[in-house]
């Protein structure tokens, strides 16, 4: 008589899980190299969605990962670029600023519209388009006539 044979054992072991799309590639905040142009994009001055759009970005793309915010399972990555916006706005602003500075060292226009830019109240000439409130104000209309009838001119 044979003997019956046991079963083997199997172990599972479990498998990473990344968040793939759907053809098969990591999603685009994942890749080091548009996360970079997106960033160099940003520290020249452009808005969050022109940075995007120039870096190959799509406006659906990027309101998808803005709304993923809001998510409390969004993906590391996704807060990690938008903090890393925030930084390069910043990092633009005072290159920019830098830039300002040195030019307004030479050029006394240069200084003077910084002036009028960082401390309007003290620098800034007054708005001309400022109305006063307290006044009123008179609208004078003049409506032609179309000629209309009028019973006081007609021939009848």
């Amino acid at each position: 008589m044979v003997a019956p044979k046991k079963p083997k054992k199997t172990t599972t072991a479990k498998k990473k899980t990344t968040t793939v799309k759907k053809g098969g590639r990591k999603p685009d905040y994942q890749d080091p190299a548009i996360i970079e142009k997106i960033l160099a994009n940003k520290r020249m001055g452009m808005s969050d969605g022109f940075a995007f759009r120039a870096a190959g970005i799509g406006r659906e793309t990027y309101a998808r990962w803005k709304r993923k915010l809001d998510d409390p399972k969004c993906p590391l990555q996704v807060i990690a670029l938008f903090k890393e916006l925030e930084i390069a706005d910043a990092q633009g602003q005072q290159q920019a600023l830098e830039y300002v500075w040195r030019e307004a060292t030479t050029n006394w226009k240069a200084a003077f519209k910084l002036l009028e830019r960082r401390w309007p109240d003290d620098f800034a000439p007054p708005q001309k388009d400022e109305v006063d409130k307290e006044s009123p104000v008179q609208v004078v209309v003049n409506l032609p006539d179309n000629q209309r009838y009028n019973p006081d001119t007609s021939d009848e």
